[in-house]
């Protein structure tokens, strides 16, 4: 079994505020040994072992095009017969499409264990400009979702260091830079939802933060 991981680079000279942009984070296409697209199970597991999603394939792909923060684990094949691709993570706005062979049995030197580890710094340089000067720059990615776990789609960051607001895309994702080792206040606000506000602190390369929204009284 072999999997080739195409992923979608995103190349920058320097980082702007991203607003929505919606785009399916993880493909994985299943051939088996002719070369035709294989019919088995595509599961996803969080971190902690959790099945987060899972499908069969068709046309010999499955998608997930969304999914928490953390490292997952993706399997594929069934009947005790499994590819397992490790150390994958969502990277906004970055496809990570997988292209595997699957088959059983097996040949022997065929790996059961591949890692989908993703480059930290694959997104570029990571370089702000103020509008007076380039400064080291931190991403900051948020979920929104309501209390019962939907996500908000209609949710807009505003902040102190950020020019303009920032909306969400179909999966309630925002996703933008900020200046590093600076602390800015944001807040989110979406229809028919009381706002939330807090602090982001940027003293890594990389912060993410889940925020709930409360329907208004």
């Amino acid at each position: 079994m072999r999997v080739f991981p195409i992923l979608g680079l995103l190349t920058m000279l320097l980082c702007p505020l991203v607003g929505a942009e919606d785009f399916c984070a993880v493909q994985v296409h299943v051939s088996d040994q002719a070369g035709n697209a294989a019919r088995t199970q595509v599961q996803l597991f969080d971190a902690a072992e959790n099945l987060v999603q899972g499908a069969t394939t068709r046309d010999g792909s499955v998608e997930f095009c969304d999914f928490g923060f953390g490292t997952h684990t993706i399997r594929v094949g069934e009947n005790g017969c499994f590819t397992t691709i490790t150390s994958v993570r969502l990277v906004y706005s970055v496809p990570q499409d997988y292209r595997i062979v699957h088959g059983c049995p097996a040949p022997a030197d065929a790996p059961r264990t591949i890692s989908g580890s993703f480059p930290n710094d694959a997104l570029g340089s990571r370089v702000l400009w103020t509008g007076e000067k380039y400064v080291p720059a931190c991403r900051v990615y948020l979920r929104i979702s309501s209390e019962s776990g939907k996500k908000v789609g209609e949710a807009v960051a505003t902040g102190e260091g950020l020019p303009n607001p920032i909306s969400a895309d179909v999966y309630g994702r925002i996703f933008f830079y900020m200046q590093s080792k600076s602390v800015t206040k944001i807040s989110i606000s979406a229809p028919g939802y009381a706002g939330e506000s807090f602090n982001i602190d940027c003293r890594g390369d990389y912060t993410e933060r889940a925020t709930v929204l409360h329907a208004s009284p």
